[in-house]
């Protein structure tokens, strides 16, 4: 079917104007004053009740509905039509032999001025025949099927109407979800796996997501799972959905999110990927930071005895030495060390090592020389360290990238 919602009338305007001009005003001017007189003739001819709205569109209401609904922007749509010239020719039509209706959404550029204006006069189960001027269609261009400057006429069945709250209700039954809970700004929150216990997100907390978004058609516009994507709760950085929404979680959880178009991207939609007035639907997963997975794995092995410093080191002494030598940055130091995973794995080793603290040795990672410094000559500590303290983002070796990590030290010499 040649659209002329979209397929047509997109190559030529742009939807969002009230029509295409062209910049001749004269030539512009008597183009709207022939199209005024075809109509009027059109009507007399056919004896048509047909009444104006002022702005050159004309209508006959062919069947009417009074306990219908009436369209209002950002409603979803199913319409039945058929275009055609003064002539009769058909120019396009939807499918009615097939039940195939279009679907629009109203109010947001993607049908003709003349139709958008037309369609809030309606009401669903209603028949209108619209008489649509040029200038409220597609102006002085010309298609293979329609001459410029011609007045279109439709005849349209407005089959139903969803509002927004309506879809996203047919999309929660239709995917079978249980809500979690639904704030005052219709914002559904679905827990799907728990997290962490009192891991709660508070604003300027750095928060790591990996989500997928989807359109309530399943569409999917967007998606993340490589666990790269952060952002800084209550700055505003995200759709408010997102913020809303995370607040709701613990670090660990796998939810959902069904957010109203409010507090997505509203009337303006993003990126050509989701249009005006799109409620969405996430399934995301709340990254555990990794101070939260330290705490944990220090929980596990019921360490009661370790401290933090500044930085987000945490430190344990298993072997003390009080009258043992502490290092300084140009102290020649002999170590040996064990790197394991949180699971255990053994993922780097080092025996009897000599460098100084401030050497560029790759042995030395900013939480060494900062945790080394803190101990004596004969003392063995075991320190944890972020990522960001340890072997950074990107994998080194055995290590994965963005991975906390257990350094066993024995600091052998100092001098």
């Amino acid at each position: 079917m040649k659209n002329i919602f979209i397929g047509i009338i997109s190559i030529f305007c742009s939807l969002f104007l009230s029509g295409c001009y062209i910049n001749n005003e004269s030539t512009d001017q008597e183009a709207r004053d022939l199209n005024n007189q075809q109509i009027q003739n059109y009507i007399r001819a056919n004896n048509l009740n047909a009444q104006g709205t002022g702005s050159g569109l004309f209508y006959v209401k062919t069947l009417s509905n009074p306990t219908g609904v009436v369209p209002k922007t950002g409603d979803s749509l199913q319409i039945h039509f058929t275009a055609r010239l003064l002539s009769g020719k058909i120019v396009d039509s939807t499918s009615v032999y097939y039940d195939k209706p279009d679907g629009i959404v109203l109010g947001i550029g993607t049908v003709l001025a003349g139709l958008d204006e037309g369609i809030r006069l309606m009401r669903t189960g209603e028949r209108m025949t619209f008489l649509i001027p040029s200038y409220l269609a597609i102006g002085g261009r010309a298609s293979t099927y329609i001459p410029p400057y011609s007045v279109l006429i439709y005849d349209l069945r407005l089959i139903s109407v969803k509002t927004e709250e309506q879809q996203i209700t047919e999309f929660i039954a239709r995917k079978g979800l249980t809500i979690t809970s639904t704030n005052s700004d219709k914002l559904r929150y679905i827990k799907s796996m728990p997290g962490s216990v009192g891991a709660n997100i508070y604003d300027g907390n750095i928060t790591n997501v990996n989500y997928k978004g989807t359109l309530l058609n399943d569409f999917v516009f967007d998606s993340k799972s490589d666990s790269t994507f952060f952002f800084i709760a209550g700055q505003n950085q995200v759709i408010k959905g997102w913020e809303q929404g995370i607040k709701l979680t613990t670090e660990g959880e796998k939810f959902y999110l069904i957010i109203p178009s409010s507090l997505a991207y509203g009337a303006s939609g993003s990126s050509g990927r989701i249009p005006p007035y799109a409620p969405l639907f996430f399934e995301m997963t709340h990254i555990k930071s990794q101070r939260r997975r330290i705490i944990e794995y220090v929980a596990t092995q019921t360490w009661n005895d370790t401290t933090r410093t500044n930085s987000g080191l945490y430190t344990r002494k298993i072997a003390v030495n009080p009258s043992g030598r502490m290092p300084t940055l140009s102290s020649s130091i002999r170590f040996s060390y064990v790197v394991t995973l949180f699971n255990g794995t053994v993922v780097k080793t080092g025996t009897n090592i000599g460098t100084t603290l401030n050497s560029g040795s790759d042995i030395l990672t900013q939480g060494l020389r900062e945790g080394i410094q803190l101990m004596r000559q004969g003392e063995r500590w075991v320190f944890l360290m972020p990522s960001f303290l340890a072997y950074g983002n990107n994998t080194s070796g055995a290590i994965p990238g963005k991975t906390p990590v257990v350094v066993e030290v024995d600091l052998l010499e100092v001098n």
